[in-house]
C-alpha cells in the first residue's frame, strides 16, 4: 500500500517534490479527503438501503456512522485547503496547524454520532423487534469490510508520507467503520436464531467503538497544539547534521516547534572558546543553513564556547561525569565551562532530567559535585542549570535525553 500511495501522490504533486511545503502537503491531504468522501457516500447509500431492507437498527446506525465519516472527510478537505494558505500578518507561521484543529472537529462530531447511535441502540435493546435478512445482504455488507480496510491503509500511508495527524485520524475512522461492519454482519447472522436482542446489543458495541475512535483521534490531535516534542529520529538527525559541521564539538538543548510543514528549530552548539567571533558566527550560520535545507522552516543556533584548553578541564570533566552517571535521576550533562585560573575556578554546566515529572534538588546535586571536585580542587565553586523538559539532547551513544 505504501508504494501505491506514493504513486498516487506523484499524480498530484510536482515530480521530485520533497513534500515539505504547505501547498504540497495540502495536495496530498485533499487527495486522501476526496477518496474518503466518494467512498463513504457510496457506502452510506448502500448500507442505508440494506439496513431498510433488513429492518436492522444496528445496520441503519452503522450506515449513519459511515455518513459521519463522509462529513468528517469534508471537514478534512476544508482544513487542508485552509492549511495551504500562505503566512500573513496575523499568522506569521502559516496555517499548518489548521490540520490539528480540523482533526479535533472531526473527533467531536464522531463522538456526537456515537452518542446518537447509543441512544437508538439502547431503545432497540429494551424493545427488541423480530426481523430476518437475506443471505445476499450479508455477503454484500461483508464485502465492504475489505474496501474499508484498504481505505484505512491508504490513508495511513498518506499520513506517514506527509506526517499528517489529520489523515491518520481519517484512517482510524475507516478502520473503525470496518470493525463496526464486522459486528453488524455478526448481528445479521445470529438473528436467524431469533436472538433479536443482539441487534440492539451490537448497536451499543458499535457506538462504543466509534466513541473510542473519537477519543483516540482527539487525543492525538490535541497534542500537536499543546506542543508535541519532535520524534527521537528527528532529534538524532538534527544532532547529526549539526555535528557534521567542522568545529562543532557537541549539540544540546534542541527544541522543535511545528506549524504544519513549517519547523522552527532551536539548538545549542558547543565550540572551542579560542576561536574568534567571526569564525563562531560562521559555524552557527553553516548549521542553520543545513538544517533549513533539511527541515522546511528556520533554525536558530546558540553558540556555547568551551574552554577545553583550561589546564584542569579534562580532570574536572571526568569527576563531574562520574558523579552525574551515578545519579539515576539525571540523563546527561553538557556545556561544562571552567571559569578562572589556577586552583581557584568556577565549574559551570547544565544537566537534563530523565523524568520531567521528577523533582531534582539542584542544591543536593551541586553539593555532591562540589564535594568530589574539592578533593582535588579545594577552592572550586560549582554552578548547575537544570534544562527545561521541552529542550532535548542526544548523548554520544545516540540516546535522546
Amino acid at each position: 500500500m505504501e508504494r501505491f500511495a506514493r504513486w498516487a501522490v506523484s499524480l498530484v504533486v510536482p515530480k521530485g517534490s520533497r513534500l515539505d511545503t504547505d501547498a504540497d502537503r495540502a495536495s496530498v491531504g485533499k487527495l486522501g479527503a476526496w477518496i474518503s468522501i466518494v467512498l463513504n457516500v457510496v457506502l452510506f447509500i448502500l448500507k442505508g438501503w440494506l439496513g431498510l431492507l433488513a429492518g436492522s437498527v444496528a445496520l441503519i446506525a452503522h450506515a449513519f456512522d459511515t455518513l459521519s465519516d463522509c462529513v468528517t472527510s469534508v471537514i478534512l478537505l476544508m482544513g487542508f485547503r485552509m492549511s495551504e494558505k500562505p503566512a500573513d500578518d496575523e499568522h506569521p507561521f502559516g496555517h499548518g496547524r489548521m490540520e490539528s484543529v480540523v482533526a479535533i472537529v472531526v473527533s467531536v462530531l464522531l463522538a456526537v454520532t456515537a452518542l446518537e447511535i447509543l441512544k437508538m441502540s439502547v431503545n432497540r435493546l429494551l424493545h427488541p423487534v423480530s426481523f430476518h435478512t437475506r443471505n445476499w445482504i450479508i455477503i454484500v455488507l461483508a464485502s465492504t469490510i475489505i474496501l474499508k480496510e484498504l481505505a484505512a491503509r491508504f490513508a495511513f500511508a498518506l499520513g506517514r508520507i506527509i506526517r499528517s495527524e489529520a489523515l491518520a485520524a481519517d484512517a482510524r475512522h475507516h478502520r473503525g467503520d470496518g470493525l463496526s461492519t464486522v459486528l453488524v454482519v455478526a448481528t445479521l447472522i445470529v438473528v436467524h436464531w431469533n436472538l433479536t436482542w443482539v441487534d440492539g446489543a451490537m448497536g451499543i458495541v458499535v457506538a462504543f467503538t466509534i466513541g473510542w475512535t473519537a477519543y483516540e483521534s482527539l487525543r492525538d490531535s490535541v497534542n500537536p497544539l499543546l506542543g508535541q516534542p519532535a520524534s527521537e529520529e528527528e532529534l538524532r538527525e538534527i544532532n547529526r547534521i549539526a555535528r557534521e559541521v567542522s568545529g562543532v564539538l557537541g549539540v544540546h538543548d534542541i527544541g522543535v516547534h511545528r506549524y504544519g510543514a513549517v519547523n522552527v528549530i532551536s539548538l545549542h552548539i558547543e565550540v572551542c572558546a579560542s576561536e574568534n567571533a567571526m569564525r563562531l558566527h560562521d559555524l552557527s550560520d553553516q548549521v542553520e543553513m543545513r538544517l533549513d535545507r533539511r527541515f522546511h522552516g528556520h533554525a536558530v543556533v546558540h553558540v556555547d564556547p568551551l574552554n577545553t584548553d583550561h589546564p584542569h578541564y579534562e580532570e574536572a570533566r571526568r569527576i563531574v561525569a562520574d558523579v552525574i552517571e551515578k545519579d539515576p535521576r539525571i540523563a546527561s550533562f553538557h556545556d561544562l565551562r571552567l571559569l578562572g585560573s589556577g586552583e581557584r575556578f568556577k565549574a559551570v554546566f547544565d544537566i537534563t532530567s530523565k523524568n520531567s515529572s521528577e523533582k531534582i534538588d539542584l542544591k543536593e546535586v551541586r553539593r555532591k559535585v562540589r564535594d568530589r571536585l574539592a578533593e582535588r580542587f579545594p577552592r572550586v565553586r560549582v554552578f548547575i542549570v537544570l534544562e527545561p523538559p521541552y529542550l532535548r539532547s542526544v548523548t554520544d551513544s545516540g540516546k535522546v535525553a
